[in-house]
């Protein structure tokens, strides 16, 4: 056989073995990962049955004082972090078994889209797991002391393009937990309160229509009101689990 010949066929050897470790490889690969993803799917599923129960272990009363979470807590459970991480978000009263409250209509915005999805999540839907992440586990959980909408009477000063007015101002004071939805546990807390700003600023868009604008007037309050809610729950984050936040306004508002 001629050297040629023979350079030809140790090349082949060579590319085979190479393409046979890298499919064996793959394949390592490929089981660690589907390991990974069913370990995640059970967690969901642990996460999604105790949230059906989960108001056992919530105080029903908001917190008085800050109570600060460890975060080698979070470390050992999520790894070093990266970026500050969303928390989902939910108030007492929309957990089952909790207390049902006479002033709860109207404070919808306070309950993440995805919590209405935890049921699902329990019985392993596909639908409802592809939006789990591991710091999902944690969940913010509301309780109000003293809460109420901001009306379209007398308050503080609501100021547009085309006009200005007042109204009622809005407030929400209570606190948030942070419980753990596969221990079954309150981890830390603390009290917050937000209320409207002194001016509320509102767009007409361009619409010179009187409905319109009174749309406008009466929703920019609201929007205010929820705008100052982040914000302040996010500060109150800030002192006992800096690695989180929440997110109820913008586009990627729950």
């Amino acid at each position: 056989m001629s050297t040629r010949s023979l350079l030809l066929l140790a090349s082949g050897l060579m590319l085979s073995g190479c393409c046979c470790s890298s499919l064996l490889f793959s394949d390592e690969m490929f089981a660690e990962a589907q390991a990974r993803i069913e370990a995640r799917k059970e967690a969901a599923k642990r996460a999604g049955a105790s949230y059906a129960t989960i108001a056992e272990v919530i105080p029903s009363e908001p917190p008085e004082a800050v109570t600060v979470c460890d975060p080698a807590v979070f470390e050992r459970e999520l790894g070093p972090q990266v970026l500050r991480e969303s928390l989902r978000y939910v108030r007492v009263e929309r957990l089952e078994g909790a207390e049902p409250r006479e002033d709860a209509s109207g404070w919808g915005w306070m309950d993440h889209r995805d919590t209405r999805r935890m049921a699902s999540l329990a019985e392993g839907e596909w639908s409802a797991f592809r939006e789990w992440k591991d710091h999902h586990r944690y969940l913010v959980v509301f309780v109000a002391g003293e809460r109420e909408l901001p009306g379209a009477v007398e308050g503080r000063r609501l100021r547009g393009a085309l006009g200005s007015g007042e109204f009622d101002v809005g407030l929400w004071s209570g606190g948030l937990y942070i419980v753990d939805l596969q221990d079954r546990e309150v981890l830390c807390g603390a009290p917050f309160s937000a209320t409207n700003s002194e001016v509320v600023e509102f767009k007409d868009r361009g619409r010179l229509d009187r409905a319109f604008r009174d749309d406008e007037e009466n929703q920019a309050p609201l929007r205010d009101l929820k705008k100052n809610v982040e914000q302040e729950a996010n500060e109150a984050l800030d002192k006992i689990a800096p690695r989180f936040k929440i997110s109820m306004t913008g586009i990627f508002g729950g």
